[in-house]
């Protein structure tokens, strides 16, 4: 929830890169909102395709509200707080290990984030790559079990 309000107030790590360096870069001011935009037009369009999957996994499955409910929120929370320790154990690596900070390999794509192959990007695969599709992954087999066990009671 704290993410979200600091993010949803524009302080996040993308929301800075396109307030401060993609908007300052089109020819006009007219035409500065168009990276934010576009950026949230994605983020909707992504959230729809995944919600829209989730849940015909769900009718698929038999499940009601409840269990979309519950399987969200487990999915969210396992992410969130797997996440955070990696943020966590990399940042004290980091600090012990300064070093590791500097190294990073060019990607040669000229955007913020993606122009090398870095310790923050290492972080975001691991988070979102490995910790977050993971957590869906083991949502889904939380998913079957549940509807097993559904289908055993009906």
């Amino acid at each position: 929830m704290v993410h979200g309000l600091i993010a949803g107030f524009g302080f996040g790590a993308y929301a800075t890169i396109i307030t401060f360096v993609l908007a300052p870069q089109v020819g006009s001011l007219i035409y500065a909102p168009l990276p934010g935009l576009m950026f949230g037009l994605g983020t909707m369009a992504m959230q729809v395709i995944f919600g829209a999957a989730f849940a015909a996994l769900i009718k698929l499955y038999g499940l009601g509200e409840d269990a979309v409910r519950k399987l969200g929120a487990a999915t969210a929370g396992r992410t969130l707080y797997y996440g955070g320790l990696a943020f966590v154990l990399i940042g004290a690596l980091v600090i012990a290990l300064p070093s590791i900070d500097s190294f990073a390999i060019s990607t040669g794509i000229p955007i913020p984030n993606l122009d090398a192959f870095d310790i923050g990007l290492i972080l975001v695969l691991i988070v979102v790559g490995a910790i977050g599709v993971g957590s869906m992954i083991k949502s889904y087999l939380d998913l079957k079990a549940l509807a097993r066990g559904n289908s055993r009671r009906a």
